[in-house]
């Protein structure tokens, strides 16, 4: 049988010596990896964020109480599931805990089981919120690649701006918006703009990123993809008319001229 505990990390911060104990003991025993502070600056010091774990804590503690604790760990915005434990006189402070976003809370003495079914709620609850957490962490180290310039310019595409509106918008040329959608495709590693607006929305692109055949779209964003599929076939029919030309002049209408076979019309249509 694995050493490894395969349940996750239950952090428990109580200055009394004897409920830490007692919860590592209860913990330690349904298989969860326990880690037991004296304190909420001892745990503050040393709270690994990207650990996989919830947090029971005393509402009342000496130095930094249980209340002051939630509202570091909400400036650090730690997606950390917290429960606490109170006393019979307690609970109205418990109750302003949960309205700030605290799991739950449990009064002394609590019983076994309610306890352990709390933090395997809270665990669940983390896997889903570290999940969130990494997915918005990696997007914006991809926004963060892009310059002022492109973050205006995918800007007004998720605002489902045409390309024309967005060059007016900026000043800018219609070519100079195309070659910033071009940049922002490569930076972002997006290969259309259902993948683009995955990135830039992250959990709204759901509601925002129509079924295939689909003709509506919240917020004019379909004119969104409508464009960049505009633009896509309308710089391929420029590059085929460019090569064309090229090509034409090359051979100064010889045999192997696309348009030598048109004769005179198609001379004439230079």
């Amino acid at each position: 049988m694995s050493l490894i505990p395969k349940k996750g990390t239950v952090y428990v911060v109580d200055d009394d010596e004897a409920v830490r104990d007692s919860l590592q003991w209860l913990l330690e025993g349904k298989d969860y990896r326990v880690k037991c502070f004296d304190s909420a600056e001892s745990f503050l010091s040393r709270f690994d964020p990207r650990e996989v774990a919830c947090l029971i804590a005393d509402i009342r503690m000496d130095g930094m109480s249980g209340l002051e604790l939630q509202d570091r760990l909400l400036e650090r915005r730690s997606p950390l599931p917290v429960t606490f434990i109170t006393g019979h006189g307690d609970v109205p402070m418990a109750v302003t805990t949960m309205k700030k976003g605290a799991e739950d809370f449990i009064e002394k003495p609590f019983k076994e089981a309610e306890l352990v079914a709390l933090v395997e709620k809270m665990l669940d609850r983390a896997r889903v919120d570290f999940s969130k957490h990494q997915e918005a962490a990696s997007r914006d180290a991809l926004l963060s690649r892009l310059t002022t310039r492109e973050a205006q310019v995918l800007e007004r595409i998720v605002a489902g701006r045409l390309n024309k509106q967005i060059a007016d918008d900026l000043g800018i040329s219609i070519k100079t918006v195309e070659a910033h959608r071009a940049n922002i495709m490569e930076k972002l590693n997006a290969n259309t703009v259902a993948d683009l607006l995955k990135i830039a929305l992250g959990a709204q692109a759901k509601a925002c990123v129509p079924a295939p055949g689909s003709r509506t779209l919240k917020g004019g964003l379909l004119h969104s993809f409508e464009d960049h599929n505009d633009a896509r076939q309308d710089h391929r029919r420029q590059r085929t008319r460019s090569e064309g030309t090229r090509g034409c002049r090359a051979a100064r209408c010889g045999t192997d001229c696309p348009r030598s076979s048109a004769g005179p019309r198609g001379r004439a249509g230079r």
